[in-house]
């Protein structure tokens, strides 16, 4: 495993430095530090990297101006591949190659602050028994260890298998999806569906079960954040670069051109379900899940999708007719997180008149809002927000191959 910095900034030629697993690198304005930075805002030793064996920290060293990661000033942090560093002027893009042997990260925690949504006020407490933790219980093969995130839709633990030991995430639905007519049948028919699904670029399912008013999903742990968390801390343009993008959008069609080979289509793709591991793989996460929350969405978009955040992603078919998807579907929802990545912004807006205009209306292109974002880039995000289905790239390896056209 090594981490690479390379600099980013137009003054020069660009510059890459190689850090071993167990390597460090220091960075300041002194003769002694191994990257030297003779900028304003530089102390003589501003910051180091270090490698653990199995991760990379950046080190503030008790600089006077601060070391930023993605626009936040640190004091130690844990390094993903696309990390973008500040110190001073310069700035370096953060590459990691090979992949931890551990995954210490669960995959994504539900939002916590759906309930503060204003399309309305949270489900009252009987109706979600997420107010208590099963922290501690056994459900089934698997011990509950620690509850990680809740909304009011999922609660996700860190759990374990008892048999085998074997790390896992438990996803649990809350009482209202599960006492939704035909929301627990989506979650055992996705889920079970998705679990012959094996590729590097999917979140392995692992079980489902019902067990009286508990519905569960269990998947792999995977090292990593989500997407939604990558595009909430990386607002601005320059951190999510069109390369970078790029490549998440070619790791995504590679997994849908997976599940659609072996008949499973995803559905509900958002950006919470997309995992980007430490080394820069993204793994497409929670088919099952996600159709049974789509199922529990269509009861009423204007209200639920809109709390559910989704909105921006559906695609016109999915709102205009029975809710009928395919493959296509879920290249528009590509096309709707490329552009999202592209932009800093969805196509359409999470909100309840985002309904009327994604069949009618039509998103500026990217390369418009964003004069550095590749023209066959921008026409290719198009083509994949095509109203019609028909029009759209017809499979994921139309839409990879397109994405590999200079």
């Amino acid at each position: 495993m090594k981490l690479h910095v390379k600099t980013t900034n137009a003054d020069g030629p660009s510059q890459r430095y190689t850090i071993p697993k167990d390597g460090r690198l220091t960075f300041g304005r002194g003769s002694q530090a191994d990257v030297q930075i003779v900028t304003r805002g530089v102390s003589r030793q501003h910051c180091c990297i270090e490698g653990d064996g199995e991760r990379f920290w950046l080190v503030d060293l008790d600089s006077k101006h601060g070391t930023f990661v993605n626009d936040q000033r640190i004091s130690r942090y844990l390094l993903y591949d696309g990390d973008v560093i500040q110190i001073g002027s310069k700035q370096f893009e953060v590459e990691i190659e090979g992949e931890p042997s551990d995954a210490p990260v669960i995959s994504p925690p539900p939002s916590p602050d759906l309930s503060a949504s204003p399309a309305g006020p949270a489900p009252a407490a009987r109706d979600n028994p997420w107010h208590q933790s099963l922290s501690g219980q056994i459900v089934g093969s698997y011990q509950l260890l620690e509850r990680l995130g809740r909304n009011e839709f999922v609660a996700v633990y860190r759990a374990r298998h008892l048999s085998v030991g074997r790390p896992v995430a438990f996803k649990v639905l809350c009482r209202s999806v599960v006492e939704e007519k035909g929301c627990v049948q989506c979650l055992l028919r996705g889920s079970r569906a998705a679990a012959q699904l094996k590729h590097k670029n999917v979140v392995h399912t692992y079980d489902v079960g019902h067990e009286d008013d508990l519905a569960f999903l269990v998947t792999e742990f995977v090292s990593g954040r989500t997407l939604k968390g990558v595009l909430t801390s990386e607002k601005r343009l320059a951190k999510l670069t069109p390369a970078r993008a790029g490549k998440i959008a070619a790791h995504m069609a590679r997994a849908l051109r997976h599940a659609h080979e072996s008949g499973v289509v995803h559905g509900n793709i958002i950006p919470k379900y997309v995992m980007l591991s430490r080394d820069g793989i993204a793994k497409l996460a929670d088919f099952g899940l996600a159709a049974s929350l789509m199922c529990f969405a269509k009861k009423d978009l204007s209200h639920r999708a809109v709390r559910m955040e989704i909105v921006s992603y559906l695609a016109p078919e999915q709102i205009t007719s029975d809710g009928l998807v395919d493959e296509r579907t879920d290249i528009y929802c590509l096309g709707a997180i490329l552009y999202h990545m592209l932009t800093t912004q969805p196509p359409f807006p999470n909100a309840p008149e985002s309904l009327d205009r994604i069949p009618n209306a039509l998103p500026t292109p990217p390369s418009r809002i964003v004069s550095h974002v590749p023209a066959p880039l921008s026409d290719l995000c198009m083509h994949a927000l095509s109203k019609a289905p028909e029009n759209r790239p017809q499979t994921a390896n139309d839409f990879l191959v397109a994405l590999r056209r200079p």
